[in-house]
């Protein structure tokens, strides 16, 4: 929970005590004002534009993030600016509409979380830790429009698949939305079927020897003969 300093008739809330917006304050009324530390949820004030732009690390995504924490109704949804929306490519904070009711069909409104423009002439509204509000899906794409909800789980643990969710309606209103199984790249691809492993095939019987060496070899046994014929005479 952010904590910011707010006086009792500033319009603004401020970063620190040496804001010069303070002093400036303090000049007007002809008095001291006495800054108090509060919390940034359901403040009436908007952030200081003279100190919160000298904070590191401030940009417009933060200052997004920290008037989303202060009208929202759930810490999931300044979360969602942080690790979701800061990620979509060619996003401009600056066209992001937090907390707003959309008008679905002459005369029905809906409250949304957050409004999204898309580079295709649509518009997505995206819902944050939030119960599905029955119909709000299908009236908002029979208005043309794109529509995304979110849980707090998928918010805070799988990012990227939200940032894919986000991208695929700002393309398409009615683009199937990726699953977890898309964002981890796909099933596996099935295993190639193998062979079913038979009995080992006999080894081959040795080839017969060639027609010359039988010859030779019988040539050679009756020459053999032969002498022990002659030896015993």
């Amino acid at each position: 929970m952010t904590q910011v300093l707010v006086t009792a008739t500033g319009d603004t809330y401020h970063a620190f005590l040496r804001c010069p917006a303070l002093a400036e304050e303090a000049q007007e009324l002809g008095h001291p004002v006495d800054p108090v530390d509060q919390p940034l949820k359901g403040l009436r004030q908007t952030a200081c534009p003279e100190c919160w732009p000298t904070i590191s690390g401030f940009d417009d995504w933060r200052d997004l993030e920290m008037e989303v924490e202060r009208l929202g109704d759930s810490p999931y949804e300044a979360l969602f600016v942080k690790n979701v929306l800061r990620d979509v490519a060619d996003l401009d904070p600056a066209e992001v509409l937090p907390k707003r009711d959309v008008e679905v069909a002459p005369g029905v409104t809906q409250h949304v979380d957050f409004v999204l423009p898309s580079p295709v002439g649509h518009r997505v509204a995206v819902q944050v830790d939030h119960p599905e509000a029955e119909g709000l899906q299908a009236a908002l794409e029979d208005a043309g429009w794109g529509y995304v909800s979110l849980t707090k789980e998928q918010v805070t643990e799988q990012s990227a698949l939200c940032v894919a969710q986000i991208n695929a309606a700002l393309r398409d209103p009615k683009a199937p939305r990726p699953t977890e199984q898309a964002r981890a790249g796909g099933a596996p691809a099935p295993k190639a079927p193998q062979a079913a492993q038979g009995p080992a095939a006999p080894a081959e019987a040795p080839a017969p020897k060639s027609g010359l060496g039988l010859v030779i070899l019988g040539a050679l046994a009756l020459l053999t003969i032969i002498v022990l014929v002659l030896v015993l005479l």
